[in-house]
């Protein structure tokens, strides 16, 4: 086998002559090649090392798919506004009787929940809570821009399929309750309230969204974390056999010359087992001249 124009490294995987050959795959698809017995641990070294480097070369591309698409995220537009929620006038069913009301949707909302919310909400008023969702009671609330004296706020937590309308009736006293045609001042306070009451249910929807982005964020950093490590591991491995791949190189270069320098002893050592065998000679002929 010709191996003038093959370059060293190469060279190290053709067999001599007097060498036992064995059949070994195609590595990364470069080069078809029989290894000697002295270039199978090199053979192997080179095969861990393309396969790392394949391995790398995948986990590099899957990584840069992934940050285009979080770059093309990151280049979404913000565009959120904070909503403004529908305050309507209405009528409520008391156990006093019918009452002029308001009323505000809330969507995507609970009932139960809606009433806890009533009550953390009414604190700023001072109000003092009681009853069930069906109609919480409120009584002593202060808004001086409604009314000089305390006031009673009753409140229906009604579900309308996944929303909640809210029902809140204010009555400024003696059964006087605040209607939507009254006063335009006092009913922009009553409809500025109830729709900070239906935001308290957006604020903690965003605050669950920011929860649930910021794990996911954790989740992908978590996976950085792993790449870069992987990575390293994987340059690590690369510079090991690398290196190992040079130390060979030099051990059978090594090895050729204590081969050729060995060759020369044999040489010369089987000269002087001639000349002895010669002498011996001398002595079996002067035998037999005898």
């Amino acid at each position: 086998m010709v191996t003038n124009n093959v370059p060293p490294l190469k060279r190290l995987f053709y067999p001599k002559k007097d060498d036992v050959s064995y059949d070994f795959i195609t590595l990364y698809n470069i080069f078809p090649m029989r290894i000697s017995s002295k270039g199978l641990l090199l053979a192997v070294a080179m095969l861990f090392m393309f396969t790392q480097a394949q391995a790398q070369e995948s986990a590099i591309e899957g990584a840069k798919s992934k940050a285009e698409a979080a770059k093309q995220q990151v280049e979404l537009v913000f565009d959120y506004e904070i909503p403004t929620y529908e305050v309507k006038g209405t009528s409520a069913s008391l156990e006093q009787g019918k009452a002029n009301a308001f009323s505000v949707l809330i969507p995507n909302a609970d009932a139960k929940d809606a009433g806890k919310k009533w009550k953390k909400f009414m604190k700023q008023y001072k109000g003092k809570v009681s009853g069930e969702i069906t109609e919480l009671k409120t009584e002593e609330v202060k808004i001086k821009t409604i009314s000089k004296d305390d006031i009673t706020v009753y409140t229906q937590m009604v579900i309308q399929g996944t929303d909640v309308e809210t029902i809140a009736a204010f009555d400024l006293g003696e059964g006087n309750f605040l209607g939507i045609d009254d006063n335009k001042a006092k009913v922009g306070i009553v409809q500025g309230m109830l729709n900070d009451f239906a935001l308290m249910f957006e604020e903690d929807r965003v605050k669950d969204e920011l929860s649930a982005n910021e794990k996911e964020l954790k989740g992908l950093n978590g996976n950085l974390n792993k790449l870069e490590k992987a990575k390293k591991k994987a340059e690590d491995a690369i510079a090991k056999y690398k290196q190992l791949i040079i130390e060979n190189e030099e051990a059978i270069l090594v090895n050729e010359g204590d081969q050729a320098e060995a060759k020369k002893l044999i040489d010369a050592q089987e000269k002087v087992v001639g000349f002895s065998q010669k002498k011996v000679d001398l002595f079996k002929n002067l035998k037999k001249k005898k």
